[in-house]
């Protein structure tokens, strides 16, 4: 198992991101989530990560994962 996006992102998980898998949520509000995919994107070049473009989705308030819910943001 490739453990490359926990490696890279380690600083920000639990913190406003989380990992299953091969996918990432990144939890915010609306204040702060562009400067945290800001951050995201920095480390996916940054560790040569590639992103689907076709399983990704910006701004939602809430996603389903696995039939759960995600939480929302950390500071909302």
């Amino acid at each position: 198992m490739d453990h490359q996006p926990v490696k890279a992102f380690y600083e920000y998980i639990d913190v406003f991101m989380n990992i299953f898998l091969d996918d990432f949520t990144i939890f915010t509000n609306m204040f702060t989530h562009l400067e945290k995919l800001r951050k995201c994107f920095l480390k996916c070049n940054e560790y040569g990560i590639s992103l689907n473009l076709e399983k990704c989705a910006f701004m939602l308030c809430s996603i389903t994962i696995l039939g759960f819910i995600s939480p929302r943001g950390e500071d909302t």
